[in-house]
């Protein structure tokens, strides 16, 4: 298959066939030589078989409508794409010729009864469903009775086909909806020769657009090594790809000082261009942040504050459209007109003090926690939704997060009494850890609860030693940021945890956390960094597939820093708040007061907020030198 005679075969547009070329082929022929290069390898000291390598370019000729270049190619080098039998095969399968195709399964290098079993299913999946969409019902049926359902093969599947309603679908859109099928006229064949392909040995037929598949894949290697990634830009197929401390937001541009205590929470705007910052002082203040200016920095100023809360601020939340602020203190949820500063309405439905507030993905509402171990669901206009609010959770919560796709809530908080007694990891721990502690330390617990909103139940549900105080979910709703603090001499860890597959992926070491409530955040283009505060006033920052800790950013002047929040539309600035407080923008050292740029020697870690002002130039919305007061929250 890899080395036939040089003219055996010529690639066409639509089939991979020699046919329908003829005399233009003979012309365009006519004196290329066949070259004989020494050994079978591209270079002497290379490990690439030159027969692959030929055969990927000859498909990326072909991919893009090089047909003579790779016609010109098979001759002068003698390698073949693919064999008459594989053209006839692909030609087969987008031409519904489905007996054709069934009859050299086994030519084509499927062994193996699972294999086979497989690409028998497919294949009869795609003649059952055309035959439906020819409201040939009769044939349809008998498809399903003596090919399809003698194969045992995916049950779900098979369930989902044999539903009487798909027999009934009265139009071909109807079909194709509820069979989650392009239709035979759509993508479903090339869909179905994808498919097939899998189980076909690769040597035999080339996966398609191979050579682009690995290129992606280098580029996708280089991105992960690289720690400072933080860029859009296409790369370069010419050289090695590599980000420097330039793109990371290292230097804190703009100091906001406006609050007259300790600030505990902050949260963007979806559309980055408003901050709201909450905290000791019961104050919430709404920040506009302007665009990045060259050589000027970024206008920050106060656009409202809200003064009417009689208890500290615990939970912000911004709806989807930025018309609307939600703010809670103590048992209270407050909704606000952003643009009026009117409270739309307040809500006091919680027993206990609220600890969390999101606004749903489907934007049809938000959802409130609280410590009464109360978890409920809102619409728009604040009206409680009691046929979506879950049952009373086995814990007093803390904290909570919904995944992106709207399928999880994930929480966490103090176990309720007559939970379960003693912890059952969710994550491991030091072998012998548990026998070490103290009666008194090992009492103190904390719960993890996954909830499936669809059905309403608990998913998975773990108790640990210690406090998890936060969790954040990753934007393709995959994984779980928690932070945990399992008590006094053990190590201090932000864990990354696999929803799918319930397993601990990753731990981040090294911040300072002992009792305070941090939140921590997703960062960079394709979150490529994880980063959290400290209570030793740092914020660290760490790569999210190596776990190396990069950054510890000195900036705040004291107490800890209670939370990080990326900004969501410019993968380039971020947001801390502190005991101290302030907030601090931080943004990527490309700009100077002088225009200059900064060699990233000047972005280095641990830069004071002083230097940075000086060389920056800060701007700083009013003044806060207070002493630090304990952060009790």
């Amino acid at each position: 298959m890899t080395n036939s005679s040089p003219l055996s075969s010529f690639p066409s547009a639509t089939n991979g066939s020699r046919q329908g070329y003829g005399h233009i082929y003979n012309n365009l022929l006519h004196g290329v030589a066949r070259v004989h290069p020494p050994g079978t390898t591209m270079y002497k000291d290379s490990n690439i078989h030159r027969d692959e390598y030929v055969r990927l370019v000859l498909q990326s000729l072909r991919d893009v409508g090089y047909l003579q270049t790779a016609a010109v190619l098979e001759a002068e080098s003698g390698y073949v794409f693919e064999s008459d039998m594989v053209a006839q095969f692909r030609q087969s399968v987008l031409q519904g010729q489905w007996d054709a195709v069934e009859q050299v399964l086994e030519d084509m290098g499927v062994h193996g009864d699972d294999q086979l079993r497989t690409a028998y299913f497919l294949i009869r999946q795609q003649k059952y469903l055309e035959s439906l969409e020819q409201r040939r019902s009769d044939t349809a049926l008998q498809i399903l009775r003596n090919e399809l359902a003698p194969l045992s093969f995916d049950s779900d599947r098979l369930h989902l086909l044999s539903r009487p309603v798909l027999m009934m679908c009265t139009s071909t859109e109807d079909l194709m909806r509820r069979a989650q099928w392009s239709g035979a006229m759509g993508e479903s064949r090339h869909d179905l020769l994808v498919e097939l392909q899998r189980t076909i040995p690769p040597s035999v037929m080339i996966p398609s657009r191979r050579l682009e598949s690995l290129l992606n894949q280098a580029q996708e290697a280089q991105q992960r090594s690289c720690l400072y990634h933080n860029t859009q830009a296409p790369f370069s197929l010419y050289t090695d790809h590599s980000c420097g401390k330039s793109l990371f937001p290292s230097i804190t541009t703009n100091v906001l000082a406006e609050h007259d205590d300790e600030v505990w929470t902050i949260e963007w705007s979806r559309d980055g261009r408003f901050l709201a910052s909450g905290g000791k002082d019961r104050a919430v203040i709404i920040w506009r942040v302007g665009a990045s200016v060259a050589n000027a920095g970024r206008e920050c100023h106060v656009e409202r504050v809200i003064r009417d809360h009689e208890s500290e601020i615990g939970a912000l939340a911004w709806s989807w459209d930025g018309s609307t602020l939600l703010s809670s203190a103590d048992r209270t949820v407050k909704m606000w007109n952003v643009k009026t500063g009117v409270c739309i309405k307040e809500i006091t439905d919680h027993g206990r003090v609220v600890t969390c507030i999101k606004w749903l993905p489907d934007q049809g509402g938000f959802v409130t926690s609280a410590m009464d171990s109360n978890i409920f669901f809102y619409d728009n206009l604040g009206s409680r939704i009691d046929s979506r609010s879950l049952p009373k959770a086995p814990l007093r919560v803390v904290d909570f997060s919904i995944s992106p796709d709207g399928q999880y809530l994930v929480a966490v908080g103090q176990p309720n009494e007559g939970q379960a007694q003693g912890p059952t990891p969710l994550f491991d721990l030091p072998l012998g850890v548990y026998s070490t502690l103290g009666d008194d330390l090992r009492s103190k617990r904390t719960q993890l609860v996954i909830f499936d909103l669809e059905n309403k139940t608990t998913r998975a549900s773990q108790i640990r030693i210690g406090d998890m105080t936060s969790v954040k979910i990753s934007p393709d709703s995959r994984f779980a940021l928690i932070n945990y603090a399992p008590n006094v001499g053990l190590i201090k860890v932000v864990f990354l945890w696999d929803m799918q597959t319930s397993q601990l992926v990753r731990r981040f070491l090294g911040h300072q956390h002992e009792q305070h409530v941090l939140r921590s955040s997703f960062g960079g283009v394709n979150d490529t960094w994880v980063v959290s505060g400290g209570e030793d006033q740092l914020i660290y920052v760490w790569h999210r597939d190596t776990a190396e800790i990069l950054e510890t950013l000195d900036g705040h002047k004291h107490g800890s820093v209670n939370s990080v929040s990326w900004n969501p539309v410019d993968d380039g600035v971020f947001a801390s708040c502190s005991d101290d407080g302030t907030i601090r923008v931080w943004e990527a050292p490309t700009w100077t007061s002088t225009g200059d740029s900064i060699a990233d020697s000047s972005a280095s870690s641990h830069s004071s907020g002083l230097h940075a002002k000086a060389l920056y130039g800060i701007r700083t919305n009013g003044s806060n030198d207070r002493a630090a007061s304990p952060n009790w929250h």
